[in-house]
């Protein structure tokens, strides 16, 4: 299991204080039940002070995205903007 951080990033509001932070904190390798790898990632977030962490693989981050852009076409078009960085098996 990877303990480094991966990425991280606060949204402020207009007094500069933080309103929403996200980081990816680890990663882990996992087998599916058919014994084909994929790469699982924790994201962190804090809102107002309430803290939440979900675990999920990287194809569920595309799909999220591409559900979200449909309402929200500020968003990049496409995901993620750095190319396969975070992704090693899909």
């Amino acid at each position: 299991m990877d303990e480094s951080v991966h990425s991280a990033a606060s949204i402020h509001s207009t007094s500069n204080a933080p309103i929403l932070q996200f980081a990816i904190d680890h990663s882990r390798l996992v087998h599916e039940s058919q014994g084909w790898p994929y790469t699982s990632y924790r994201l962190l977030t804090t809102y107002q002070g309430q803290a939440f962490a979900v675990e999920r693989r990287f194809r569920e981050f595309r799909e999220l995205h591409a559900l979200l852009r449909r309402s929200s076409h500020s968003l990049p078009e496409h995901f993620p903007l750095w190319g396969n960085v975070l992704n090693r098996f899909w």
